[in-house]
């Protein structure tokens, strides 16, 4: 259940970048959208699946 955790926290974490990119360069000019937090939430999201990816890893639960 843990591993399956960890892939889904990855896959929304890209997800995640990628709408914050497509808000940051895909669109016109919007008043108030930003896409920068949503790309580095998107990241801490890739790095938080893989911290819990690799404990399992290594401690086999």
């Amino acid at each position: 259940m843990q591993k399956w955790l960890g892939y889904a926290s990855i896959v929304l974490g890209v997800i995640s970048m990628a709408l914050g990119a497509y808000v940051e360069f895909g669109l016109p000019e919007t008043a108030g959208a930003d896409g920068y937090v949503p790309a580095l939430l998107g990241l801490a999201s890739i790095v938080i699946g893989a911290i819990v990816l690799r404990q399992l890893k290594h401690n086999d639960l």
